[in-house]
């Protein structure tokens, strides 16, 4: 983790509770020149809530202004397995069904098929997601 780069956003916290904060993150100026701008689902919206989880025993409170911060090499194992794995997938499956089918229509409607259980294999491992794309409160 030394010398790995981070992307930052300035936050502000929405709702507290034991383990984590809900952060209201706003887009700035900041994102405009950002390399990472076409990797970071932040800079596509005006608003997002993330949850960061609470390593230290500091009060916050609703209203605080803080600096989230998350390692770039994370961002880009996101956009694989949220963008770059599902369109290969979804390209195989549609050549492989066609070679073996000759049916444009059933490989069209396979290929997208394949989707539903890949994106619901995805919402069967969220929690190792959550545990591997975190979001960490800067100081």
């Amino acid at each position: 983790m030394i010398g790995a780069k981070v992307i930052e956003h300035r936050g502000i916290i929405k709702e507290v509770n034991q383990y984590k904060l809900k952060v209201n993150l706003a887009n700035t100026s900041s994102c405009a020149g950002c390399h990472a701008k076409a990797a970071c689902n932040v800079s596509d919206v005006d608003q997002k809530v993330i949850e960061v989880l609470k390593v230290d025993e500091k009060q916050y409170q609703v209203g605080q202004s803080v600096n989230v911060s998350f390692e770039e090499s994370l961002g880009f194992k996101a956009l694989f397995w949220g963008y770059l794995f599902p369109f290969l997938l979804v390209l195989s499956t549609l050549f492989i069904l066609f070679s073996f089918t000759s049916n444009e229509a059933f490989s069209g409607l396979g290929a997208l098929a394949v989707l539903v259980p890949y994106y619901f294999g995805l919402l069967l491992l969220r929690k190792y997601f959550s545990q591997t794309f975190i979001f960490r409160l800067k100081n």
